[in-house]
């Protein structure tokens, strides 16, 4: 996969937030040209240990809480071969025009990948959702969303176990101005990491996609 170039958006975050659902924070988002090719952009949450640069040209307030959002982005030549920490990806083609992707994600306490997407203490992320929002409704880095826009329809897709907090969406490409090429090509999961924390096994998601029911 090539090297990802890496952008650090400091401070309060709220021109980024303020738009879309705490979901849309943490996220990675693929884009398959092709059942093998692609690009992937993973947004992640740290808690930084020193000023950026907002608080060092500041004067005349005591800065008390900071989170950064990383965002890093790049291009993959084989789906087989990407890995963020330790959620990996695979698929393929099952036919012409067809094909299928699957991703597994570990839980349990040696779960890597939840301290990667959230790195930040479950308060800090707390308090960061109430500057940005005072009502307390913003929960920031409490789930990953995983988005997969494919190069046909989406046919099914489902996860394995089937666990209650565990969703899954299929939409429409918001990008796309031919509206026949846009139905239902983007696949989505939502897992919340307090339940990737707990238990054991991996969550494996399985999507299965096919460009003939795309009407040109």
């Amino acid at each position: 996969m090539h090297r990802n170039r890496f952008v650090i958006v400091p401070a309060l975050l709220a021109l980024l937030t303020v738009a879309c659902e705490e979901t849309d924070v943490v996220a990675i988002r693929v884009r398959l040209e092709d059942p093998a090719r692609g690009t992937v952009v993973v947004h992640s949450l740290q808690a930084p240990r020193n000023q950026g640069p907002v608080e060092s040209a500041s004067q005349g307030v005591d800065w008390q809480q900071r989170m950064n959002l990383v965002c890093a982005s790049g291009r993959f030549s084989d789906i087989g071969q990407l890995h963020v920490e330790d959620i990996t990806f695979s698929g393929g083609a099952t036919s012409k025009g067809a094909g299928y992707v699957q991703v597994s994600l570990p839980r349990g306490p040696k779960a890597r990948w939840p301290g990667i997407v959230a790195d930040a203490a479950p308060d800090q992320l707390q308090k960061a959702g109430r500057f940005l929002q005072p009502s307390g409704e913003l929960k920031l880095g409490t789930a990953l969303k995983i988005e997969i826009e494919l190069p046909g329809a989406v046919v099914a897709q489902g996860t394995k176990p089937q666990l209650h907090k565990v969703k899954t969406a299929t939409a429409n490409l918001r990008h796309e101005k031919d509206r026949s090429k846009a139905k239902n090509r983007l696949a989505t999961l939502v897992v919340p990491l307090e339940l990737a924390r707990q238990g054991a096994g991996d969550i494996v998601w399985h999507v299965m996609w096919q460009e003939s029911l795309l009407s040109g």
